[in-house]
């Protein structure tokens, strides 16, 4: 961390705050809805391919041990809830990393909607299809 002194348009001296990274920026509310839609669209389609699988299949079909514990003890509404907790989660995260980094956070936001994508076409994949 280092500061930096530079000089404003107005004619006056500024101080900021120099980080490894880049300096701090603050984020725009359209860069932030977009880190958060992108995550948000990748859980949401998780979400309700998951609840599709669950209806067809039952809770047994899940392959993580802890979310059918989870289910079959308290039905899938604490499921649900975890799922958008992980986005609320990865929104902040990206937020956090936009401040320093905006291309990065982009491609992280962009990562975890490839996740929730790769989660939907994987619960698809185990209901079967009928006409």
């Amino acid at each position: 961390m280092s500061l930096a002194t530079t000089t404003h348009p107005a004619g006056r001296l500024t101080r900021r705050i120099l980080f490894i990274g880049g300096e701090v920026r603050p984020v725009t509310p359209r860069l932030s809805a977009l880190l958060l839609a992108l995550p948000a669209i990748g859980g949401s389609l998780d979400a309700i391919t998951f609840l599709r699988m669950i209806t067809a299949l039952g809770p047994q079909v899940e392959q993580n041990p802890f979310a059918v514990w989870l289910m079959t003890n308290f039905g899938v509404s604490p499921m649900l809830a975890l799922k958008g907790l992980s986005v609320f989660i990865a929104w902040r995260i990206c937020l956090v990393i936009a401040k320093r980094q905006p291309g990065l956070a982009i491609a992280t936001a962009l990562i975890i909607h490839d996740l929730g994508l790769f989660g939907a076409f994987t619960n698809l994949l185990s209901v079967p299809i009928s006409i």
